[in-house]
């Protein structure tokens, strides 16, 4: 987390990764992967996690947190057709 409050989305998202291959089942990182790709701009990598995190955790999410979810997801889809 530290390296992505810093700005160093590329050192953040190793972190994620080795935690993701630690322990797959770790919902957040999903979601983390999810924004670091988004704003990096590789928004079929941030789709791909934002979905698996839908998929997955979304049913137990509160309303609120659906809702910013499907924005996030919404955006990503938005950026790929511009």
């Amino acid at each position: 987390m530290i390296h992505k409050m810093t700005g160093d989305l590329d050192s953040a998202i190793a972190c994620w990764e080795k935690a993701r291959r630690l322990n797959p089942e770790w919902a957040s990182i999903y979601f983390n992967l999810g924004l670091a790709w988004m704003e990096k701009r590789d928004f079929k990598k941030a789709i791909a996690f934002l979905r698996t995190y839908q998929e997955k955790w979304g049913a137990s999410l509160p309303a609120a947190e659906k809702k910013r979810l499907s924005s996030f997801i919404q955006t990503c889809l938005d950026n790929l057709k511009n």
